[in-house]
Order: C-alpha cells, then structure tokens, then sequence
C-alpha cells in the first residue's frame, strides 16, 4: 500500500525492507512493479535484532548503488 501511495507522488528511491519479500517471491515482483528500486530480506523474520550484523553490509551496498555512488 505504500508504494501505490508514494511512489506516484515522489522521485526519491525507495528501498523495502521485508521478511516476506524474498528475492523471486511472488510480493518481491509485486514491489518492484509498484516501483520499489531495491528490496533487502530481513535475515530472521519480522523481528530481526541481528539485521545490522547480517544485512548491514548489503544494505551499505545496495544504499549506494540506487544513488548512484
């Protein structure tokens, strides 16, 4: 619902952070249909306290290449 919403009213990128959105998933392709420019998997379900520690390097990554840098 947030991208339907936001997406027609803004040009910033915007990247979901989602434990049911895995890569190849059925709500993967419908985030990147709505306009989402990068998805990131949660490592461990809804709550994941260790997402700095397992994700924080690809979210560094991912964060620089939809700017560009």
């Amino acid at each position: 619902e947030f991208l339907r919403q936001a997406r027609p009213k803004t040009k910033a990128k915007i990247v979901i952070l989602s434990s049911v959105a895995l890569e190849g998933s059925p709500y993967a392709a419908k985030a990147r249909l709505l306009g989402a420019d990068a998805i990131i998997t949660k490592p461990s379900g809804a709550v994941s306290l260790d997402l700095a520690a397992v994700r924080g390097a690809e979210m560094e990554r991912t964060i620089k290449k939809i700017l560009g840098g």
